[in-house]
């Protein structure tokens, strides 16, 4: 992904459990308890999707789209035209 101009944010937390952020532990009655560590890891994927999801970025990200897919150095098909209306 750096590769690609992408932003890439590398992390990495002590856990005994493969797959920690999505292996949270329930009791018998389903309520999910994670611990401190899967707790920071969940805050720190939220603040980080916020970042690149919200609602700024996805408006900056639609302005790039849109000049991606509809370069104006491109020629640009025929829009058609009005039709008038069909009198009954």
């Amino acid at each position: 992904m750096k590769e690609a101009g992408c932003d890439v944010q590398r992390v990495s937390y002590d856990h005994p459990v493969h797959g920690y952020l999505i292996r949270v532990a329930k009791d018998e009655k389903g309520v999910y308890h994670p611990d401190d560590i899967q707790l920071q890891a969940i805050q720190q994927a939220l603040e980080f999707f916020k970042t690149v999801m919200g609602p700024r970025r996805r408006a900056q990200n639609a302005k790039m789209n849109a000049a991606v897919t509809s370069p104006s150095h491109l020629p640009q098909p025929p829009r058609p035209k009005p039709q008038p209306p069909n009198p009954q």
